[in-house]
């Protein structure tokens, strides 16, 4: 069997990895100069999104037989609202480098995959799927799928981060939710080095968003010592559904395939699996199991779609409101033990009591 994977990020090396377990080597087509071709930052996987998983590294080497590391355990989440903050403490998850690190995680899975790497490649489907049994299409973005008219955009935002060099605690990230500085959005930090970490704003937008000035009152109001290395900006970065995950020969996975939750952007996790989940299709010759096992990735998209929502109505007071319910420390023990739960909740709860951001229609 002929296969080809368009694009060598998480999601094209996770389904080269599987296919090649069972005997098939396919060819990748990537369009950087090489793999992890990217800036450099740290994001996480977190179980607390992922329950009923616990563990999902070890879930990935127990189900799929693929060893991967992160960079550190992350063992606790401060959450900065306008005024006070919460601290939610737990086997949370991990957070893992991605770009041009040597723990990159498609870096990790490229040092595992023998399969070969055709770099500087701009292939669309047209050019490959007449001289391939089975096209995946792992672009890390929509354009393909708006290609095949299969696409619906949820989300537009806009990112804007850095690489910052001072002091950090390496299993702790941070979140900050503030309108003066990211409406109806959120900034993060997350250590990827005792002495490293990434500084990232989103907000949603595809029009009149100055990420420059909200980026610069962001900074401005942090009370401790840091100097940039370096930054980066995305602008309209979109998170949808593919409504066709296989198109005649084309499988769509990763980000191509709607696999990036939209609560909060997470998709590492997401898009590996649907890379694993495709490989064990193709090598069985049925593709409809990969639309199959994908349904529960695919369910759980709405209520995250929900959750975002929700975020993009809440205003500072009811920043101020979820931060003094955190602080309490019987909702603090059921949120850090049960999270996806007590999230899916609350976004039933408050969906109809929100105003809701035009730009998520």
């Amino acid at each position: 069997m002929k296969v080809a994977i368009m694009g060598a990020g998480l999601a094209g090396l996770a389904c080269s990895v599987v296919l090649e377990q069972y005997g098939i080597v396919p060819d990748i087509y990537e369009a950087q100069y090489k793999i992890g071709a990217r800036f450099t930052n740290g994001e996480a996987i977190m179980n607390i999104l992922d329950y009923p998983i616990e563990d999902c590294f070890s879930y990935l080497a127990h189900q799929y037989k693929v060893e991967l590391e992160p960079i550190n355990a992350l063992k606790s989440l401060v959450i900065h609202g306008p005024k006070d903050s919460a601290l939610i403490t737990g086997e949370l998850g991990y957070i893992t480098a991605r770009g041009n690190h040597p723990k990159a995680l498609e870096v990790q899975l490229g040092d595992i995959s023998k399969a070969p790497v055709f770099n500087n490649n701009f292939f669309t489907t047209d050019d490959l799927k007449d001289k391939y049994d089975v096209v995946v299409v792992a672009t890390g973005n929509s354009n393909e799928p708006k290609r095949q008219q299969t696409w619906e955009t949820d989300i537009v935002a806009n990112i804007i981060g850095a690489s910052i060099r001072g002091h950090f605690n390496p299993h702790q990230a941070e979140v900050w939710f503030n309108d003066c500085y990211a409406p109806q959005g959120y900034c993060f930090l997350l250590p990827y080095h005792s002495h490293v970490a990434s500084l990232c704003l989103a907000v949603p937008g595809t029009e009149g968003v100055d990420l420059e000035v909200l980026w610069q009152k962001f900074l401005a109001g942090l009370d401790w010592e840091f100097s940039i290395k370096d930054t980066f900006t995305l602008h309209s970065f979109e998170i949808g559904r593919n409504k066709s995950l296989v198109t005649e020969n084309l499988v769509f996975i990763g980000h191509a395939g709607g696999f990036v939750m939209p609560f909060l952007g997470f998709g590492q996790f997401t898009s590996m699996l649907s890379g694993f989940e495709a490989a064990i299709a193709i090598a069985n010759s049925n593709l409809q199991s990969y639309i199959d096992a994908m349904q529960p990735l695919i369910e759980s998209y709405y209520p995250s779609l929900k959750m975002r929502r929700v975020l993009a109505g809440m205003d500072n007071h009811k920043y101020n409101l979820v931060i003094k319910i955190l602080q309490n420390k019987y909702a603090n023990t059921v949120f850090s033990k049960f999270p996806l739960p007590v999230l899916k909740a609350a976004a039933a709860v408050l969906d109809p009591f929100t105003s809701i951001n035009p730009e998520l229609h």
